[in-house]
């Protein structure tokens, strides 16, 4: 019940503030060699397969903006080949 009400923001903690917490807190930054190996905002690396809060939590963010760019650039390209064909045929110089 209550972790229903946290989820939903009905709770003078929020999701955002965990969140928040996890980016700055010392204990999820990845130091020394395996600070090379574990990539900040990786969209080819798994954000699941991530184990430190800090780099899983920019892969996480990262990869939820590059699909949802990717699908807004979908939708641009289909409306923008549409709007080639009709401007194609308003400009064919139709013969009656």
């Amino acid at each position: 019940m209550y972790t229903t009400r946290f989820l939903q923001g009905q709770t003078t903690y929020t999701p955002g503030i965990i969140l928040e917490h996890w980016y700055h807190s010392a204990d999820g930054h990845v130091h020394g060699r395996l600070a090379q190996e574990v990539p900040m905002y990786a969209t080819t690396q798994v954000y699941t397969k991530i184990k430190p809060a800090h780099a899983a939590s920019t892969a996480f963010a990262a990869q939820i903006v590059k699909k949802k760019l990717v699908q807004e650039r979908m939708i641009s390209i289909k409306i923008l080949r549409n709007s080639r064909n009709i401007f194609f045929l308003l400009l064919w110089p139709w013969s009656p």
